[in-house]
């Protein structure tokens, strides 16, 4: 969730009531789209997805990364995990941090 904070936004300076004031609305409204639009959590193929469509990339642009076409298909089909060190160079590869590929337990 992104945070919002009235530090973020180029206004004049509020009075102590209006601070208080859109504070708790920032809280509201944070609160609401939790509860109605969470974001969901993906696992790892469904993240190398994502960075893959994002770039315009198919699953042979992974192949120097990962090794085969076979193993390839078999992380994005999610029968397989990503090794460390496989999670190192795609985030190396797509400059985001490997923790996005390590699959939590």
């Amino acid at each position: 969730m992104r945070s919002l904070s009235l530090k973020n936004w180029n206004t004049a300076p509020c009075e102590p009531h209006q601070e208080l004031f859109l504070e708790l609305l920032i809280t509201l409204v944070e609160k609401f789209e939790a509860e109605n639009y969470p974001i969901p959590t993906g696992n790892y193929s469904s993240i190398l997805q994502h960075l893959m469509d994002a770039r315009n990339l198919d699953k042979s642009d992974l192949i120097p990364i990962i090794g085969t076409e076979t193993e390839v298909e078999k992380i994005l089909a999610g029968q397989r995990a990503i090794a460390i060190d496989e999670a190192r160079r795609l985030a190396d590869f797509f400059q985001v941090d490997m923790s996005l590929f390590i699959e939590s337990s």
